[in-house]
């Protein structure tokens, strides 16, 4: 876990029914974003990212950890979590502690509608 001390997770939520349709999960918020979304509904994490308390990663996999058996995965979220340099190193983690990854993400959405 000490490859990912320096993580900016924002905000951690250890149970939700609405972030991944049919699967029960946790959700990680990452700050900044190189979008200017109107309708965003993180702005605090956009905006001013350094007004919210980063929380330390070991206690979000100790809580995922206690939750094993309960819920189905976890959902990576923002701000814009693909401008974290450790997502990839964060999602093989979370994959190999067995749980299944959503990430949700702007650039997914425009690439998929620039096409």
């Amino acid at each position: 876990m000490h490859t990912l001390k320096d993580l900016p997770i924002k905000g951690f939520i250890d149970t939700s029914f609405v972030d991944w349709p049919g699967k029960i999960c946790a959700v990680l918020f990452f700050p900044r974003c190189n979008f200017r979304c109107p309708y965003c509904h993180n702005s605090e994490l956009v905006l001013s990212p350094d007004s919210i308390e980063t929380i330390e990663p070991e206690s979000v996999f100790a809580r995922l950890n206690d939750l094993r058996g309960w819920i189905d995965g976890v959902c990576v979220t923002g701000g814009e979590p693909t401008l974290q340099p450790k997502l990839r190193k964060l999602l093989e983690i979370i994959r190999k502690a067995g749980f299944q990854t959503k990430l949700d993400t702007m650039a997914a959405i425009l690439m998929y509608c620039a096409n």
